[in-house]
């Protein structure tokens, strides 16, 4: 019986992969900046050094006043005015200098969608929490976390772009049936943002585990490349649903309960108190992510 249902389950999950493939236009999803496919062959390079990520950087001018513009704010904490990109990467370190990058480039991607604010602010605070989730159980690399956050829900600001209509349908049933984005997602497409998400993330040629945080951040089971990334993802995911950022809100969610639904060990009462610090300092700082106060 358990057999039958896992065959079952499987079987849908290649059913949503194919519409997935058959619904989205490849020529219609817009490609990552050349600069940031470059960071992300810099991904696994521990030692690549401040010249080589700042000559590639300052490649694309958009770019880097959009980095230099995070860069500046109080939400990083540094005390002195940074004027370059290498002064950056000397000052934030390489690694916190590629997700930047990846933030600005992916800020371009979600704006193609009438509902491109919301699902950037939801990607936004995903990746400010899952950093934080890192940093505090030591599951997985905090910059990784936040690049996973930033892209988790790609699939859905895709979908939107093509589908405008049909995704305000999905965000209506989203609302007034109270259910979850992909259980809406599969009543109007067939499909969900996961699986789609999955569809850019071959297009994109991305690292394995930011496909796998991106395809099974609802699914975090499947996850075989780094499944600790998918994890923080999800659990990220639900935070921001909770303190209301996003599409969906579930200010009632219970901790403890989503605490066991992942196959990493955290503290239940952490997961609260990250998602109201975020919070707090996102509220503050949301002109330097492009978007207006408050």
């Amino acid at each position: 019986m358990q057999r039958n249902a896992q065959t079952q389950q499987l079987e849908r999950y290649r059913d949503y992969a194919r519409r997935a493939c058959e619904l989205i236009n490849v020529r219609e999803v817009p490609p990552l900046p050349e600069v940031a496919l470059k960071v992300l062959e810099y991904a696994d390079d521990a030692v690549i050094s401040t010249e080589e990520i700042s000559s590639v950087i300052i490649r694309d001018q958009g770019l880097t006043s959009q980095i230099l513009k995070m860069a500046n704010s109080a939400f990083f904490g540094l005390k002195r005015q940074i004027a370059t990109i290498r002064h950056a990467a000397v000052v934030l370190g390489t690694k916190r200098l590629r997700s930047m990058v990846i933030t600005a480039s992916m800020s371009r991607v979600y704006s193609r969608s009438a509902l491109g604010r919301i699902f950037w602010e939801h990607a936004l605070v995903v990746a400010l929490i899952s950093s934080e989730l890192a940093k505090i159980h030591r599951i997985s690399d905090p910059e990784m976390a936040f690049v996973a956050g930033i892209m988790h829900d790609i699939g859905k600001s895709i979908l939107a772009a093509q589908y405008p209509e049909d995704y305000r349908v999905v965000n209506d049933k989203i609302q007034t049936e109270r259910i979850s984005s992909c259980k809406a997602e599969q009543k109007q497409f067939g499909t969900d943002h996961s699986h789609v998400g999955a569809f850019v993330a071959d297009t994109w040629y991305l690292p394995q585990p930011l496909h796998d945080a991106i395809q099974y951040h609802h699914a975090t089971w499947r996850a075989e490349h780094e499944p600790e990334l998918t994890s923080i993802i999800y659990l990220a995911d639900r935070i921001a649903h909770s303190i209301g950022v996003g599409p969906v809100k579930n200010p009632k969610l219970d901790f403890r309960e989503i605490a066991r639904e992942v196959e990493v060990e955290v503290d239940p009462d952490i997961l609260a108190a990250v998602g109201d610090g975020i919070r707090a300092r996102y509220e503050k700082e949301r002109q330097a992510f492009g978007l207006p106060s408050a």
